[in-house]
């Protein structure tokens, strides 16, 4: 028999990563391609989008596949500066990957197996995000 519990955030780890600089626009973009920890069978491809801060960050979850698509805006100097934290990673340590942990304004339906929930396609609004770099 199967528990279900309420999860309001989803913890990821960083697959594959890119950086897309457009030199014409201010659109650069940092692209992340992450397994998901705490939902069984999962993907997340997160984009981080340099823009205007009161845009909201959210995260779209389809019934039909088992991939998230999930976009964060941030200032430029939070972009920046996760820019520069991720370059000093990459030069410490590669065999250790990034873990993502984003926040959600609701709770998830999920079983003990991991196994997530849904009738329908949802789209949940961000409302927080950690960055986890391990050192050693």
């Amino acid at each position: 028999m199967s528990e279900w519990l309420q999860v309001k955030n989803l913890e990821m780890l960083v697959s594959k990563s890119e950086l897309n600089l457009d030199i014409n626009k201010n659109s650069d973009l940092l692209f992340f391609s992450c397994d998901l920890l705490n939902i069984a069978r999962g993907r997340c491809d997160l984009i981080f989008k340099k823009t205007s801060p009161s845009s909201k960050d959210f995260i779209t979850i389809s019934i039909e596949k088992p991939i998230m698509e999930g976009q964060i805006n941030l200032p430029e100097s939070k972009f920046e500066s996760i820019l520069s934290n991720l370059n000093k990673f990459s030069n410490i340590n590669n065999s250790k990957k990034l873990k993502i942990i984003l926040f959600l304004d609701k709770p998830l339906a999920v079983n003990n197996h991991g196994l997530l929930s849904l009738d329908q396609n949802i789209k949940l609004e961000i409302t927080n995000l950690k960055m986890i770099l391990p050192i050693i």
